[in-house]
């Protein structure tokens, strides 16, 4: 059975599909936000299937939209997805509740933002960003954004995830190939089966 997804994350769901960037939720400002693809020093954007590990050498985590509703950190997850073969990030519950939904490989060839985040060091360089002057900055440009984009998932320089400093404990989730495309879709045949033999 497909869930229904609670109405205080449609704006958000809308915001993530209705761009080429990166839209997660930011728990250090307690919003939604939008955030730079990152890029490698070489100046290439990091590839989908090593985005995890570029996200765990700095001690990242991205959280899914659930974080609204929730007093703890909600790690979403990373998934490479059998039929497409797209390395994808989504809701940290099996049961998809809040409707997060990153392709990183189609967003790898259409974000417009990208960054080096010079200031986010790898976790062997003692790399700890300095989130206060990140959230003070973000505050004081918020205002200065294009109104869709503040409106729902404004722009946070610099901010790639949570940080292990702050949120200890809650690392970033992955798993192998997922096959789940296929569930869902057995799953709503099977409802609608039932539907048709309750008629």
């Amino acid at each position: 059975m497909v869930p229904c997804i609670n109405p205080i994350f449609h704006p958000c769901i809308a915001a993530q599909r209705t761009t080429n960037e990166l839209v997660v939720y930011a728990r250090e400002v307690g919003q939604v936000v939008t955030i730079a693809y990152p890029q490698t020093v070489q100046g290439y954007r990091v590839t989908p299937e090593g985005f995890f590990y570029w996200l765990n050498r700095r001690g990242l985590t991205f959280e899914c939209f659930c974080g609204l509703v929730s007093s703890k950190p909600t790690p979403a997850h990373f998934v490479h997805e059998f039929n497409s073969g797209h390395v994808v990030v989504r809701c940290n519950d099996i049961e998809n509740r809040c409707g997060f939904y990153l392709n990183l490989t189609n967003i790898r060839a259409t974000a417009s933002l990208t960054s080096h985040y010079e200031n986010i060091l790898t976790r062997w360089r003692g790399g700890i960003p300095d989130l206060p002057a990140l959230i003070a900055t973000f505050r004081n440009t918020f205002g200065q954004q294009p109104y869709t984009l503040t409106e729902v998932a404004p722009i946070f320089a610099g901010y790639c995830g949570i940080h292990e400093s702050v949120f200890p404990g809650y690392p970033q989730l992955r798993s192998g190939i997922d096959h789940s495309s296929r569930r869902c879709r057995d799953s709503i045949l099977s409802s609608l089966t039932m539907a048709h033999i309750a008629l």
